[in-house]
């Protein structure tokens, strides 16, 4: 139990009148006293799955890298649209994207839990209407009892 002072020298002693031995630990270590002495790793430095909605529709690309999401980011708005569904769709449909919209879903380094969270995250994006740029997405199984596919009414 965190130790309270008065209140805990107190709960010790009725305790042990019931033959309970509590331990007790500090709230407040050296360790919590001094700050981190090292500098944050930056949100675009990591890697992870990642989310890129296009400027003028409702298409959004859902992707993973395990490299720097800031570089992977410079791929897909700078390289030729072979590189990318999502550079291809700009430049086909000469649509824009909006520096900033990006944003970074999940921090991963391990490359199997990328995969599913890209899975996940495509199939959540595309159950809440989005039109989901992804080579391939997944449509079947589970990721549809949980992201069911949007009713066109």
């Amino acid at each position: 139990m965190p130790f309270l002072s008065d209140i805990s020298i107190q709960l010790k002693k009725m305790l042990q009148r019931y033959g309970f031995q509590p331990a007790f630990y500090p709230l407040c270590t050296i360790r919590t006293l001094f700050s981190n002495l090292k500098d944050p790793v930056p949100l675009e430095e990591k890697s992870g799955v990642y989310s890129l909605p296009c400027d003028n529709c409702n298409a959004v690309y859902i992707g993973e890298t395990g490299r720097s999401f800031a570089i992977r980011l410079h791929e897909h708005i700078d390289q030729r649209p072979s590189s990318s569904s999502f550079s291809k769709h700009l430049q086909q449909e000469k649509h824009a994207f909006k520096k900033g919209s990006e944003t970074l879903l999940h921090v991963e380094n391990s490359h199997s839990r990328r995969l599913a969270l890209e899975s996940l995250e495509s199939a959540r994006h595309r159950s809440q209407g989005w039109n989901v740029l992804n080579y391939s997405c997944p449509s079947k199984g589970l990721i549809d009892i949980l992201f069911p596919p949007p009713t066109n009414s």
